[in-house]
């Protein structure tokens, strides 16, 4: 977000010297490529699993509802 320039994206885009955009696409990349790697991780234990799971997806729940990261914006949404 222009008006907000010291967050997570921006600051790495910065250091990265790449565009907030591609330092967005990268991270979402990334994540998709540590979420399987949690789940084989805590695959051994039924209750970590669980408590992983829930986190990754409350997680993800509360940044896309919440309106200050206009996600929307973007086409994600719930």
């Amino acid at each position: 977000m222009a008006a907000e320039p010291a967050n997570y994206i921006s600051l790495r885009a910065v250091v990265e010297q790449k565009t907030p955009f591609t330092v967005l696409r990268e991270l979402s990349a990334e994540l998709l490529d540590t979420v399987p790697r949690i789940d084989e991780t805590a695959a051994g234990d039924h209750e970590l699993a669980a408590v992983s799971r829930g986190f990754i997806q409350g997680y993800v729940e509360f940044h896309v509802r919440t309106p200050h990261y206009r996600l929307g914006e973007l086409g994600v949404g719930v």
